[in-house]
């Protein structure tokens, strides 16, 4: 199989993930089960990021949008510092 067939297909899988999971997500009472669906979800959200849902369509529960926004302005763990920085010399 093509390598962008292969990404399609992963990305339309995601997306359809996302939307089962965004769905009971919003509909859960349990607390358990919402954070449970919550993680879920938010494991799929670099590849539905990079499928480019969100430079076309908005998240209209405004819970749900405030959570993934945060999860989107937050640095990506290829971005965080891995090593504290360098201490000061002692003088």
């Amino acid at each position: 199989m093509p390598r962008d067939d292969l990404a399609d297909r992963r990305h339309a899988a995601a997306l359809h993930a996302f939307v089962t999971l965004a769905r009971a997500l919003l509909a859960a009472d349990d607390e358990r089960e919402r954070c449970v669906l919550e993680d879920r979800l938010l494991a799929l959200l670099p590849t539905v990021r990079a499928s480019g849902l969100f430079e076309i369509a908005a998240v209209r529960d405004p819970a749900l949008r405030a959570m993934l926004d945060e999860r989107l302005r937050a640095p990506s763990p290829d971005t965080r510092v891995r090593h504290a920085p360098p201490r000061a010399p002692h003088r």
